[in-house]
């Protein structure tokens, strides 16, 4: 399920290697640089997807502390949302998140949250 392409490689090593913020036996599934949209404005953050399953995000950037800045709490009726190429929105019940993928991988990051959606609450 992920990626090979060295890029995205290397960003599930970054990731990894922030495995202070993971659960004990808990791999990443997905991660990637993103742009959080709030308002008018968005914060370049680092999106990371969890066998969990988890979905948090980390400031990002060289001087950053990669502290988890957020999550996206894992729920029944959680709905990710293709907007086009590079942009995917995520529905919970009291939030909506906005997100834009710089490469145009929002249908990775949708795909992904679908199918570990299914296998943690089956078809809904």
């Amino acid at each position: 399920m992920v990626d090979s392409s060295s890029s995205t490689v290397q960003l599930i090593l970054t990731a990894q290697n922030r495995s202070k913020y993971l659960h004990k036996d808990e791999l990443i599934i997905r991660a990637g640089r993103v742009n959080k949209r709030r308002g008018l404005f968005s914060k370049k953050r680092y999106l990371i997807l969890t066998d969990r399953p988890r979905l948090f995000y980390c400031e990002d950037g060289a001087k950053s502390s990669s502290v988890p800045k957020g999550e996206i709490f894992w729920t029944p009726k959680m709905v990710p949302e293709l907007k086009g190429k590079k942009q995917f929105w995520i529905h919970t019940p009291h939030k909506t998140s906005y997100f834009e993928d710089p490469e145009g991988k929002a249908e990775e990051w949708v795909n992904a949250i679908n199918t570990l959606l299914v296998n943690t609450f089956g078809v809904t």
